[in-house]
């Protein structure tokens, strides 16, 4: 008995299983979307989590609509990078008539996000700052606080390096010892070697957000030996 139109399989249920289609749903998938996936990824199980295969199961998708948007998996991870230095700029409040407020504020929403995404610091480190418009707009919102505060211009760029190399260095650090510090509290035995390290391979306290707040503090206070509180006195 021949099938109305009504009764006929959807494409869906005419797919193959385990064969996802080449569109997301039933459009064309953008780069957007494929961003948001993938920063998503990086948020649950850091950034070596990402691949093209992983982001096309994610989506629900072939590799083929992937490929089409980024050639390899580092056009990818250079996308995510750049849209989550985008986010950090996004979410710094509007240009503070102080410079070290500026700074702090900067350094701290970097902080917190480069904790949130696993492995986005280690990429930072092994790239270097992107040469991108993100990374770009990135040093230039610091030269431009550190300008603005009666800064030496040949002396910005180390100031920049400073600030940039204390949030990807201290990233990696706390993540590193909160999850070092989580398995040992799964046994009574691990707990006990672990706290007989500290302070032997181990600072005696765990880095903290306060630890991170006290050395940009050492930071800031050693930028502001070089720079003018009023560079019109």
């Amino acid at each position: 008995m021949a099938q109305t139109n009504s009764q006929k399989e959807t494409p869906t249920q005419l797919r193959r299983r385990g064969r996802p289609f080449d569109h997301f749903e039933q459009s064309e998938l953008t780069r957007e979307q494929a961003i948001y996936a993938a920063q998503e990824i990086v948020r649950k199980d850091g950034l070596e989590a990402l691949t093209i295969i992983q982001l096309a199961e994610e989506l629900r998708v072939s590799r083929a609509p992937i490929y089409k948007l980024f050639k390899s998996r580092q056009t990818l991870v250079d996308a995510v990078v750049d849209a989550i230095l985008l986010q950090i700029l996004d979410d710094l409040p509007d240009d503070s008539t102080d410079w070290r407020e500026a700074l702090e504020a900067q350094a701290l929403i970097s902080f917190k996000t480069f904790l949130e995404y696993p492995g986005f610091a280690s990429e930072m480190v092994r790239t270097g700052f992107p040469d991108r418009e993100a990374g770009k707009l990135s040093s230039y919102r610091i030269a431009k606080t550190l300008l603005a505060a009666g800064c030496e211009e040949d002396k910005i760029p180390a100031f920049i390096l400073a600030v940039i190399s204390l949030i990807t260095g201290a990233a990696p650090i706390f993540r590193g010892q909160q999850e070092r510090y989580s398995e040992a509290e799964k046994s009574p035995q691990d707990k006990e070697r672990f706290s007989a390290r500290l302070g032997d391979t181990l600072p005696k306290q765990l880095m903290d957000f306060d630890t991170f707040r006290l050395a940009l503090d050492v930071l800031l206070s050693g930028i502001e030996n070089h720079v003018t509180r009023n560079p019109d006195d």
